[in-house]
């Protein structure tokens, strides 16, 4: 219990860094104390060994939906922002009844749903993939706990679902919040070489050095193999045309479509359906309205 207790602590001070360190101290000490740990069975009773873990999953649980900060700390307008306030604001978007009171609440939800996907996208993306990961290391340490507790609790392991369900949902959020990130630019680097000859392609030599460069270019072209790398590829020929031909609206064009395959679609289209009469004339010409 000592153990659980510690944990907690350090779910307080560490956040995510802190579920990891608590599940996997409670795991070890499982796994190479099997017989010494406290509480001890009373009469063969498993259920006084159970009992703390059975706390420390809805514990846990709890403090990771309502405690964990989902930004870092210098973020003024959503310090301690968590899950819960996650969920409250989505559920305030949908209109609970007709009056202006809900009206009002559902308006202001949608505000400020328009504010935090502005944080994320301008959180680095490094900040979401890291705490995914830490996510994942902490269900992959519960897994190591709960085949403890089946193995040597047998009918009296406790249940860790609701444990599992908080990460899993937080898992789930951060998937979200790392597809609001525009796409990684890779630049591509084009080798001077010709590819390696296999037996299937022509050994003719290249006559002209040219001849050479372009059949190069053509071969290097790849169609994108998913979603993400076909945004990059776009990003990359919008940034190509904003250089050789800045008077062109064509790369803006390109780089507003990236952004807006990006965003939710409530978001996307309460932009484009609440815009001005001047914007709809253009989202009209573009043929998205």
């Amino acid at each position: 219990m000592v153990a659980a207790w510690l944990g907690e602590a350090w779910l307080h001070k560490d956040a995510l860094s802190g579920i990891v360190d608590a599940l996997s101290l409670v795991e070890q000490l499982c796994e190479r104390f099997p017989e010494a740990l406290h509480p001890q069975p009373v009469d063969g009773d498993q259920s006084w060994r159970a009992a703390p873990l059975e706390w420390l999953s809805r514990r846990y649980a709890e403090l990771l939906v309502t405690q964990l900060p989902l930004f870092t700390a210098d973020e003024v307008d959503f310090t301690g922002y968590s899950l819960s306030d996650w969920r409250q604001m989505t559920r305030k978007q949908v209109l609970a009844n007709d009056s202006k009171a809900a009206k009002v609440s559902a308006e202001t939800a949608i505000n400020d749903q328009k504010k935090l996907n502005l944080r994320v996208r301008n959180t680095p993306l490094s900040w979401w993939l890291n705490h995914r990961d830490a996510i994942q290391i902490a269900l992959e340490r519960l897994e190591r706990l709960e085949n403890w507790a089946e193995r040597h609790l047998e009918d009296q392991a406790p249940t860790f679902g609701p444990l599992q369900s908080s990460l899993q949902a937080l898992t789930a959020l951060f998937n979200e919040f790392i597809a609001m990130h525009p796409p990684q630019v890779l630049v591509p680097v084009l080798s001077e070489a010709l590819p390696m000859e296999t037996s299937d392609m022509p050994t003719d030599p290249v006559p002209d050095g040219n001849m050479g460069r372009e059949q190069l270019t053509a071969r290097a072209f790849v169609e994108p193999r998913n979603r993400e790398e076909a945004y990059r590829h776009l990003l990359c020929i919008a940034d190509y045309l904003a250089r050789t031909e800045p008077h062109s609206p064509v790369p803006y064009l390109i780089k507003k479509g990236v952004e807006w395959g990006n965003q939710p679609l409530k978001e996307l289209l309460s932009e484009l359906i609440s815009s001005d009469s001047d914007a709809r004339r253009v989202w009209t010409l573009l043929g998205v309205l």
